[in-house]
């Protein structure tokens, strides 16, 4: 992206965006001291700026956006500068002026900016992710290897061991181990790493006081694989771990099996903020947590935000009729005439409903059917736009995403179901 770019973005224009890449509200009025609208759920405001000089202000604009533009920098830095080039623009009126001064000066098109940066963390998450798959042997070496360390350097000393830096995973095991100092040091410095936090079934209590600090101390650099299974965990307690995957998008798997999410507030929202802040998320286990009829109603187009997910368990929840099943498998219809579409249904492979209480699976295959029609729509519409581009990346015919077992009680959906089990686990880390 050029700094000369022919596109310029006024003062009524500059984009205001979110983590996840979507339009935040307008900025506040000129001339009042709102606190900006560019920033996540029980996140601060923006503070002093409007203490600094024009000319300390100016400087600052102009390394937020060079840092911005830069392709030598990551995808994350660049998205940060641009949060916070935004955010100064909705704190205060002169503020405001000055930028708008010097976006009219160096002519930047944000817009065009904030979409390069968009795509470029979106390629880095995926190739990201497709390096979890690929080392997976190596990885579950390396977190068998570091696990052992940890639990035999805290028995015989109480502090954990300085890691190799040639492990590429690491092992923190919560039922083993416990957030001291020293622990808490060890993380902050884990940066470039594949941790694998463990904390399944470790109490609602330690999970909130330990883990989520350890997912604070964690650089922003790592690749984390969270088990969160079996803690009592509520909707309120999503809400807090959801607010930490919107302002630390490194979660690429979390297993939140057996949480009774449903409990303790507006789960709905929960479970929707849930796929709105997936970011990198690519494998998510929601098996055995009350998700139900009224969850994948609100649920809507959040489930087209998780653009990366690869496999869905939603296994033994509340999904009690077919209208419920149903209306989660509509809430993943892809826009048939966004041909952006088809990489988030590349990714898709598969979303789990055995053991929900259906009774009559003929109307979720129907629904199937729907979701495979717009894809073979949207395959050739890309066809006909880019012939030589996208189009040649998803030619093949679409996938069955959705597992749909019969009712559970059928000796064949027992059986179907227990399969499905064993290639689900052939694919953990």
């Amino acid at each position: 992206m050029s700094v000369n770019s022919s596109t310029h973005i006024s003062g009524n224009q500059l984009p205001p965006v979110d983590t996840t890449g979507r339009a935040a509200p307008p900025p506040s009025p000129s001339g009042t001291n709102a606190a900006p609208t560019l920033q996540t759920r029980e996140q601060a405001a923006l503070t002093g700026w409007r203490d600094l000089p024009d000319d300390v202000l100016a400087l600052l604009f102009a390394s937020l956006i060079t840092e911005a533009i830069s392709v030598s920098t990551t995808p994350a830095a660049r998205f940060e500068a641009l949060q916070t080039l935004v955010q100064l623009w909705s704190v205060a009126n002169q503020e405001k002026k000055l930028l708008q001064t010097f976006l009219e000066n160096n002519r930047l098109d944000l817009e065009g900016i904030r979409k390069e940066i968009l795509k470029a963390r979106s390629d880095e998450w995926k190739s990201r992710a497709r390096g979890l798959a690929d080392r997976r042997d190596t990885l579950l070496k390396d977190f068998s290897v570091t696990r052992e360390a940890l639990l035999a350097s805290i028995k015989s000393s109480g502090l954990p061991p300085a890691l190799p830096d040639s492990c590429e995973g690491v092992h923190l095991c919560f039922r083993e181990i416990s957030l001291t100092p020293a622990m808490g040091e060890l993380i902050s410095g884990l940066k470039e790493k594949t941790v694998k936090i463990d904390a399944k079934a470790i109490g609602r209590e330690r999970f909130l006081s330990e883990v989520l600090p350890a997912l604070e101390k964690l650089p922003a650099s790592c690749k984390v694989v969270l088990d969160a299974g079996s803690n009592g965990l509520t909707a309120q307690d999503l809400d807090k771990l959801v607010d930490v995957m919107s302002r630390k998008p490194f979660i690429y798997r979390l297993d939140l099996t057996g949480n009774p999410l449903s409990a303790g507030g507006n789960h709905q929202r929960g479970f929707t903020q849930l796929f709105r802040q997936a970011g990198p998320l690519t494998h998510l286990y929601l098996a055995e947590t009350g998700f139900d009829y009224q969850a994948a109603v609100t649920l809507g187009n959040a489930l087209t935000k998780a653009r990366h997910l690869e496999h869905l368990d939603l296994r033994n929840n509340l999904l009690k009729d077919d209208g419920g099943a149903a209306a989660l498998i509509n809430a993943t219809l892809p826009d048939a005439t966004d041909v952006s579409e088809l990489e988030r249904l590349h990714a898709l492979r598969v979303i789990r409903l055995g053991g929900n209480l259906y009774q009559d699976n003929y109307d979720l295959w129907e629904a199937d059917l729907t979701v495979q029609g717009r894809w073979i729509a949207l395959i050739q519409k890309a066809s006909n736009e880019m012939p030589d581009d996208s189009s040649r990346v998803f030619d093949s015919a679409p996938r069955t995403v959705f597992d749909i077992p019969p009712p559970p009680e059928s000796s064949s959906g027992d059986t179907r179901i227990r399969l499905d089990d064993d290639r689900a686990a052939a694919d953990r880390l």
